[in-house]
């Protein structure tokens, strides 16, 4: 374990209590974050397309659908969403990825290696994913779907991995001492 560098300077696991919480933040970011695609999309099909497209472009590719009246996203209009995200979730997740690193022993690291790999990846096209159904082909409506599901779900692992690490870090710390 790496103990010196997450010990306080007065001995206290100050460091591993600043790290739960920003983990549960991050929890929070991202169950929210779902929640407001499931709310403009609805993990549909025709929803990712009406948000995309439009309403009226939408209702003549499936006429069942009901009127929303969403206008056609443009291309400066993504990119007022995509710039902040590219920022922000850079950050958060290499700022999860060193807390895991920080607090996980070399075993758990190594199985674990495959997460960063993974995860930038994933967030650059799950933020990119909305130019290509804008610009691309209709399958790429499932592809925005799958890759925002993946993203999610790696990034709940990394999460957890994260909190798991220090509360079992800080427990058993505490029991030794």
């Amino acid at each position: 374990m790496k103990e010196h560098y997450l010990k306080h300077k007065d001995g206290s696991n100050y460091f591993y209590i600043m790290i739960l919480f920003f983990s549960v933040y991050c929890f929070f970011f991202i169950t929210s974050g779902a929640y407001i695609f499931y709310v403009k999309t609805g993990f549909t099909v025709s929803g990712v397309y009406e948000y995309y497209m439009g309403s009226e472009k939408a209702i003549t590719v499936f006429p069942g659908i009901e009127d929303r009246f969403m206008n056609p996203k443009t291309l400066s209009g993504l990119l007022k969403s995509i710039v902040p995200h590219f920022l922000v979730y850079g950050i958060v997740i290499f700022t999860l990825i060193h807390f895991f690193n920080s607090l996980s022993s070399k075993s758990i690291l190594l199985r674990m290696k495959w997460m960063s790999r993974l995860i930038f990846p994933c967030a650059m096209l799950e933020i990119l994913s909305g130019v290509f159904v804008l610009y691309g082909p209709f399958w790429m409506i499932y592809f925005r779907m799958i890759v925002f599901a993946i993203f999610v779900f790696l990034f709940l692992i990394l999460i957890f991995a994260a909190i798991s690490a220090t509360t079992v870090n800080r427990f058993f710390n505490s029991s030794l001492n």
